[in-house]
């Protein structure tokens, strides 16, 4: 996992859950993204009740919220999670809470089935330096400066104090948290906090150590990073080519890489075990079919389908 100084910096640290267990967490990249007509966010309400629907996934899904962004019609989330499984948990509990927002505000059904999402592991530190500076650039196009957009956790990293004054939830109502947070019953921390508009204030709800010293605590660094990080490399591999039909070998040495980082091995010196565990991340991650994993893989097509748990129609 590991492919740099352990002085520099820890990408995969220790820390609490939500469920009070200590775990080896790593780095994920969750995107969003509406299709079509799906317009996920009409309005400043939206963007706001978008935020805090993904600190309360993050939080009833053991996971721990790094980085976010929320623009348009579509959501960047860098989250730390002890495997692959929480992330997809989060995915989709975020995607329900949602759903039922619009269903409710906007008589709208079964909008959200036109709603996407992948999960990628930032398995190196060059990726995940780009791609917490690539959640931030989707602020900056989407106003005049990053640090004056509302949707964004950036406004928390590397500020020395707090210049908006804020209120802990601990210190509102059970009813007033409730209606603030849109959800019936508030299963949050209480030591988040809000604004004085009633907005989620991010410095209460991201691991913003992990981004500081993910930049080894440089502020000059970070923000060098964000100026010249490549939008068109880093679009095609967090949402782009996780996606992207490829050919079997294409796809055969993708994996093969995928594999080696894993467990260092090539794909045919793999278990059945291993390959059990690899299969699901390369279905979720890659635009695959089970034909072609049953190639790459060397499996039959009934066994990959058995594994990714896939039932015939």
């Amino acid at each position: 996992m590991k492919n740099f100084s352990a002085r520099e910096f820890e990408l995969a640290p220790y820390r609490e859950l939500s469920d009070g267990t200590i775990a080896r967490v790593y780095p994920y990249h969750l995107c969003f993204e509406g299709k079509e007509d799906a317009v996920l966010f009409r309005d400043d309400e939206d963007c706001d009740v978008m935020v805090k629907y993904i600190a309360l996934s993050a939080h009833k899904c053991t996971t721990i919220l790094v980085h976010y962004v929320v623009v348009s019609n579509h959501v960047h989330i860098i989250l730390l999670a002890a495997e692959e499984n929480s992330a997809i948990k989060l995915a989709n509990d975020l995607k329900k809470r949602y759903s039922m927002w619009m269903n409710k505000k906007y008589s709208t059904k079964r909008i959200l089935c036109r709603l996407e999402y992948n999960i990628l592991l930032l398995d190196s530190i060059w990726y995940l330096r780009n791609a917490i500076a690539y959640v931030t650039r989707n602020a900056l196009d989407n106003s005049d400066a990053v640090d004056s957009y509302q949707w964004c956790a950036h406004q928390a990293f590397f500020k020395s104090t707090q210049n908006k004054r804020t209120t802990k939830v601990a210190d509102i109502s059970t009813r007033d948290v409730r209606k603030i947070f849109h959800c019936r019953d508030f299963s949050g921390k209480k030591t988040w906090a809000i604004d004085n508009t009633s907005r989620l204030e991010p410095s209460s709800v991201c691991d913003v150590s992990y981004v500081e010293s993910a930049f080894n605590k440089n502020p000059v660094y970070y923000m060098k990073v964000v100026g010249i990080v490549n939008i068109a490399e880093m679009k095609m591999k967090l949402e782009e080519l996780p996606r992207g039909m490829r050919y079997d070998a294409d796809l055969y040495q993708l994996v093969s890489e995928i594999s080696i980082k894993w467990y260092s091995l090539e794909i045919d010196q793999l278990s059945l075990l291993q390959k059990s565990r690899l299969l699901p991340y390369v279905y979720r991650t890659i635009r695959t079919s089970v034909p072609q994993l049953a190639r790459v893989f060397g499996l039959e097509r009934e066994k990959v389908s058995e594994l990714l748990h896939i039932k015939k129609v």
